[in-house]
C-alpha cells in the first residue's frame, strides 16, 4: 500500500501483483471514523502522484489545456460500475459513478479547470484522476504524445520453434482430427529428417531451439525419432551455450519402457492429448473399430508420470459444459499444467461456421464458471503452480503490456517464430498450416539454405502481412490487441484467405470483456497467469 493525505481525502494505490486501484478515504467528524470506497481500479498498477511532482511520462495538464476522449473507445456498465477500453494500446480501467461522471464530461473537449470542479473530490485530487486516465490513454489532449500499442518481443527474423509432422498415419480415428490422419498413411523418409535436421542446425544453431516431434501418432516413427535425437546430439554437444528442447506430442497408447528409457536418456519432454473423464474421451478419441481409447491412453501418461517424464496434457473440449468435468479430471491425475483447446475446424472438425460463432458464445459463459472452479482450486491449495491454456495467456494480456506467445500476437509468429515440416519436406509457415498447399514455403530436398528460402519466400511475406489492422472486423474490435486476431490457420482454413478473423472470434469477444470484471471483482487470479508470470 502506499498514499498521502489530501486536505480531508486521502487516496492509496492497491496493489495484488497485477490488481491495481484507487481508494478514496473520507473523515466523517460526527462519527470520527475513517471511511473508505474504491473510487477506480484498473488492470495493472498505478501511481497517484502529488499534483505539483514532475511526471516522468508526461508534465502535468496545465489549467487551459483542453481534455477529451480518446478514439475509439469501448464502454460497457454492469450495475453503478462502467468499463471503459482503449484498444490501440489494450489499455481499460473500471469506474464507479462518481468518477464517471467526470470521465463523462470530457467526450467534447473541455478546458481542466472545468473539468477540476468535481462535486466528489478535491481539486489536486482530481486532477491525480485525469492524469492517470491521461497516463492509460482513456484521456487524450492537444500535446499528449502518441498511441503505444502493446509491447511485442522484437520480431524472430527467423524461427525457434520447429514442427516435424513424421507421419500421415494414426493408431487412433478421432472424429474431429484436424489432420484426418488415415489408419494408413505416409511416412517420412530417413534422409528427408536428416536433411531437415542438419539445414536446422545449419542455419539456427546460433539460437535456441525447440523441435516438436507430431503426427499422425509419432510413436508409430520411433525410428525417425531416435536418429533424429541422435544427430541433434551430435550437433549441439559441440555448440556451447545453446539449448535445443525437443518435445513429442502423442497419445500415449503405444508407450512402453524402452521409450520412457530414450525420453529420459535425450531429456523429451511428452505431450499427451487426453480429453478428460473416460466417457467424455471416449466419445470421439476412438480407434478404428469404434472402440474406445482412454484405457491405453492413461496407462502411458501413468508410465510417464511414474518415471517422472516431463509433459503436459492437451484435451480438447467439445461442449462448454464439459470445461470443468475435463479440467477436474486432468486435475486429478496430478498435473496442473494443460491446455483446454476447442475443437479446430480443419480435417474432420465442424466446418458449420454459424454453429461455431454459436458455439463461441457457449463456450464464454461456461468459460466463467471455470474460471471460479480453478481459481478456488488454487486458493485451497497454497503455492501449487497453475498453467492452464487459454486462460493463462488470457489474463496475462489483461494485465501487462508485452505479448510474448505467437499464437496471439498480432502478427502472428508463423514464419518468424515457427515453421511447420510435412512428413515429404514440404516446409509451411506453421505446423498448423501443414498440408494447406497455398501457404507452402518449399521442400527441404530442395533448400539449400533455410534461411534463404524464408527471405525469398512471398508466402512468408504474406503472412507476416496478416495483422489486426489488415482484417476489416478486428480493425474495428475493441479487443484486437488482446487476442491479435487469433489464428492464422484457422481463419484461412475456413475462409480460404489470411485476411479474415479466428473463428473463435465471438468467443474471444465475450470472454476479455468478461474477464476484465472478473479481475476487477476478484483478487485471486494471479496464479492463473501459469508460464506467463514470469514476465
Amino acid at each position: 500500500m502506499e498514499g498521502r493525505v489530501l486536505k480531508d481525502i486521502y487516496f492509496h494505490c492497491y496493489h495484488d501483483h497485477f490488481l491495481s486501484g484507487v481508494v478514496m478515504h473520507r473523515y466523517n467528524e460526527e462519527s470520527q471514523e475513517l471511511q473508505s470506497s474504491v473510487i477506480f481500479s484498473s488492470d495493472r498498477p498505478c501511481r497517484c502522484e502529488p499534483a505539483n511532482e514532475s511526471r516522468p511520462l508526461s508534465a502535468p495538464p496545465s489549467m487551459e489545456e483542453f481534455l477529451f476522449w480518446q478514439r475509439g473507445l469501448h464502454i460497457s456498465h454492469r450495475g453503478r460500475e462502467h468499463l471503459i477500453v482503449e484498444p490501440e494500446t489494450a489499455r481499460w480501467v473500471i469506474l464507479d459513478d462518481r468518477f464517471f461522471s467526470l470521465f463523462q464530461q470530457a467526450e467534447y473537449p473541455r478546458p481542466l479547470y472545468e473539468l477540476l470542479d468535481n462535486p466528489f473530490a478535491s481539486t489536486a485530487d482530481t486532477r491525480d484522476f485525469i492524469t492517470y486516465l491521461l497516463k492509460r490513454n482513456i484521456l487524450t489532449r492537444t500535446d499528449w504524445p502518441s498511441l503505444h500499442p502493446p509491447v511485442m518481443p522484437s520480431p524472430l527474423h527467423f524461427p525457434s520453434f520447429f514442427s516435424i509432422h513424421i507421419i500421415e498415419s494414426c493408431n487412433f480415428k478421432c472424429s474431429y482430427c484436424y489432420g484426418d490422419a488415415p489408419s494408413s498413411g505416409k511416412k517420412m523418409k530417413m534422409e528427408t529428417m536428416l536433411r531437415i535436421i542438419d539445414c536446422i542446425v545449419k542455419d539456427f544453431s546460433r539460437q535456441d531451439i525447440t523441435i516438436e516431434f507430431h503426427g499422425g501418432e509419432p510413436m508409430l516413427a520411433r525410428n525417425l525419432i531416435e536418429a533424429a535425437c541422435v544427430r541433434l546430439r551430435e550437433h549441439y554437444s559441440s555448440i556451447n551455450g545453446r539449448t535445443c528442447s525437443i518435445l513429442v506430442q502423442t497419445n500415449a497408447s503405444l508407450i512402453n519402457e524402452k521409450d520412457i528409457e530414450f525420453f529420459k536418456k535425450y531429456d523429451i519432454s511428452v505431450g499427451v492429448s487426453l480429453d478428460g473423464p473416460e466417457e467424455i474421451h471416449n466419445r470421439n478419441r476412438v480407434y478404428k473399430n469404434g472402440k474406445g481409447t482412454y484405457q491405453d491412453t492413461i496407462r502411458g501418461w501413468k508410465m510417464l508420470r511414474e518415471h517422472r517424464i516431463n509433459g503436459g496434457i492437451l484435451a480438447v473440449v467439445e461442449r462448454p459444459e464439459e470445461y470443468i468435468p475435463i479440467a477436474g479430471h486432468i486435475l486429478s491425475l496430478g498435473t496442473t499444467g494443460f491446455r483446454l483447446n476447442h475443437m479446430v475446424c480443419q480435417g474432420r472438425g465442424d466446418v458449420d461456421m454459424e454453429r461455431v460463432r454459436e458455439r463461441g458464445e457457449a463456450f464464454a459463459r461456461e468459460f466463467l464458471d471455470l474460471l471460479d472452479y480453478l481459481a478456488d482450486y488454487a486458493k485451497s491449495r497454497p503455492g501449487l503452480f497453475m498453467d492452464i491454456w487459454p486462460l493463462n495467456i488470457m489474463l496475462f494480456h489483461l494485465t501487462n503490456d508485452h505479448r510474448p506467445f505467437m499464437c496471439m500476437r498480432s502478427p502472428c509468429g508463423a514464419g518468424s517464430h515457427g515453421l511447420g515440416f510435412a512428413y515429404n519436406g514440404d516446409i509451411y509457415p506453421c505446423e498448423q498450416l501443414v498440408g494447406l498447399d497455398r501457404l507452402k514455403v518449399g521442400n527441404i530436398n530442395k533448400c539449400t539454405s533455410l534461411k534463404q528460402m524464408l527471405e525469398q519466400s512471398t508466402v512468408i511475406e504474406q503472412v507476416r502481412s496478416r495483422t489486426t489492422s489488415s482484417i476489416e472486423r478486428c480493425s474495428r474490435c475493441p479487443w484486437r490487441n488482446f487476442c491479435g486476431g487469433g489464428c492464422t490457420a484457422e481463419a484461412f482454413a475456413v475462409s480460404g484467405t489470411l485476411f479474415r478473423e479466428d473463428v473463435d472470434c465471438s468467443f474471444y469477444e465475450r470472454t476479455f470483456e468478461n474477464l476484465m470484471w472478473e479481475l476487477h471483482r476478484r483478487g485471486d487470479l494471479n496464479r492463473l497467469m501459469g508460464q506467463f508470470g514470469q514476465f
